[in-house]
């Protein structure tokens, strides 16, 4: 028990970036982003907290998904700076913004189970509960938009990270090859189009290529 919750949904880090890449226009993104960044030059999680007031104080009709998609970029700054329970709660805020909200539309299902999954490292003894709403959540954004590039992203690195004991390992590469061909039509989603790549390269090269991914593991 202990080996699939340690390893299920675990994404290496720098593939929760590639994966956080938006898919909603807005000018909020590019800030969001380039503040994400200012905040490990000043090394400081302010600048991401003083755009959270900002992003707060206006109201938009997409307003609680980009403070949601804010959150998950504090978060995982947190994280990388080791302040582990910071990182869960305000990862936490985030997914809660997304579950209250009314209407979600495909791309807010992508981000709440994309969340959801990187909570699974901070919350290993529930990750039985969380991996099902994880795919459920994935699965209903592909069913109100059948081309959401990190709906598919998100099932396919729950699926290579899921032991084959746990039923994992089973349809992996059907999702990354989807991730892949709609990044291949979006430029706009290069990123995420990169890391399906790398995700898929266990599948046609050797077997030692897939422990040498699966030793990511060990950063959660």
């Amino acid at each position: 028990m202990r080996t699939y919750t340690h390893s299920i949904l675990f994404v290496p880090l720098f593939f929760c970036l590639l994966l956080a890449h938006a898919q909603k226009e807005s000018s909020f993104q590019d800030e969001i982003e380039s503040t994400f960044q200012a905040c490990f030059r000043q090394k400081n999680a302010r600048p991401l907290l003083d755009l959270d007031k900002t992003i707060s104080a206006k109201a938009t009709s997409d307003h609680n998904y980009w403070r949601a998609y804010l959150h998950y970029h504090l978060a995982v700054y947190l994280n990388v700076t080791n302040k582990k329970t910071l990182a869960e709660a305000k990862n936490d805020l985030g997914i809660d913004l997304l579950v209250h909200q009314k209407f979600k539309s495909s791309e807010d299902y992508a981000l709440l189970a994309l969340m959801e999954s990187f909570s699974i490292p901070f919350k290993k003894e529930q990750a039985l509960w969380i991996a099902p709403r994880v795919q459920k959540n994935a699965r209903k954004a592909l069913e109100m938009y059948s081309l959401n590039l990190r709906a598919y992203f998100v099932l396919g690195s729950n699926d290579f990270y899921t032991p084959k004991l746990f039923g994992g390992m089973k349809k992996a590469e059907q999702y990354l090859k989807k991730a892949v061909a709609q990044g291949k039509q979006n430029k706009e989603t290069t990123k995420t189009y990169l890391g399906a790549q790398f995700f898929l390269r266990p599948f046609s090269q050797a077997a030692p290529q897939t422990k040498e991914i699966r030793k990511g593991e060990k950063m959660g």
